[in-house]
């Protein structure tokens, strides 16, 4: 557990940056407040869902104790997998368009 810690926040916080710092060309925060806005939303609540599951699951059985550890890892996971797919469509939906 104490390597998947290690690990997982320095990718955690190495690819929120990447996302921060390769915005759209010609874009600003204010331009896409509602896209960046929805995409905190949908971290959020993938996170909100995951600590919900792994409640139901392990914080019923044996190892009742570790929910919250296997929980904070799940979202740990989750958030670059919606950062990774937000930058795509980010990229995709505010792409320049050509004259």
């Amino acid at each position: 557990m104490i390597i998947s810690f290690i690990a997982a926040i320095p990718f955690v916080a190495f690819v929120v940056w990447l996302y921060l710092k390769f915005c759209p060309a010609g874009t600003t925060l204010k331009t896409r407040l509602g896209f960046e806005a929805s995409v905190l939303t949908a971290i959020i609540l993938c996170c909100i869902t995951a600590i919900y599951y792994t409640h139901l699951t392990v914080g019923q059985g044996a190892d009742s104790a570790w929910w919250p550890v296997i929980a904070f890892l799940f979202c740990l996971k989750l958030i670059p997998i919606i950062l990774i797919l937000s930058a795509i469509i980010r990229g995709i939906a505010y792409r320049k368009k050509k004259t």
